[in-house]
């Protein structure tokens, strides 16, 4: 058996230029794989857990509740309120309202006055003197309206009549005539009157007494309206 020419054929397969270049590539693949292996356990990091690590205990998801603010209404969003009805209009009865001035004392600003069979709870009654006389109101030029009945309280002498003159700052804006028995309703326009006044003449003679009688006269229900 002949050995040194069975080792001098082996390493001349190793020096052969071929197998050479062949490890040659071979180490550079493994080399190159390494270096991709080490560039990805980098990128994943240290807190990436390994094959061998433990699991990771799994924790069931709280349910989240929704945030207050997401429902709070903003300004787009709030509700335009609507638009408030107008009201009706402001009643003011004359009863309750404070005349003017040094007024007579024969006016009675708030009684119950009966005119040809009907009540009016909130009137003004006036016992008109002789010589007449008028009463006055400030309205501020606040007012559209001076309604209510004008008459002669039943209880007068069935041939009473009296003059009822209604003036706006001394201008004219009703005439009525006031006897037993007899009530005149009135609507009467008062926008910007500042000055409301009410006069009284008795238009009867009184036979005993031989001369103008004082006669009462009611303005029934009268009220201011705006």
């Amino acid at each position: 058996m002949t050995v040194s020419s069975g080792g001098s054929g082996n390493r001349g397969a190793w020096h052969d230029p071929k197998s050479v270049a062949f490890w040659t590539i071979v180490g550079s693949v493994a080399g190159s794989l390494s270096l991709i292996v080490a560039i990805v356990v980098a990128l994943q990091g240290p807190d990436k857990a390994s094959p061998d690590s433990p699991p990771v205990p799994y924790n069931t998801p709280t349910e989240v509740k929704e945030s207050n603010f997401l429902n709070t209404p903003t300004i787009k969003d709030s509700p335009i309120p609507a638009k408030e009805e107008k009201s009706a209009p402001l009643k003011i009865y004359l009863a309750d309202m404070e005349p003017l001035g040094n007024y007579f004392d024969t006016w009675s600003k708030r009684i119950s006055a009966e005119m040809n069979g009907r009540e009016y709870p909130n009137s003004v009654e006036a016992l008109c003197p002789p010589y007449g006389d008028r009463l006055e109101y400030n309205l501020g030029r606040k007012y559209k309206k001076l309604s209510g009945i004008i008459g002669v309280g039943d209880n007068e002498d069935s041939n009473a009549l009296a003059a009822i003159t209604v003036y706006g700052d001394d201008r004219v804006l009703k005439n009525v005539s006031a006897s037993v028995g007899k009530s005149t309703s009135i609507n009467i326009d008062i926008r910007n009157v500042l000055r409301l006044s009410i006069s009284c003449d008795p238009r009867w003679i009184d036979s005993k007494r031989g001369g103008f009688s004082a006669i009462s006269f009611s303005l029934g229900d009268a009220y201011l309206s705006m």
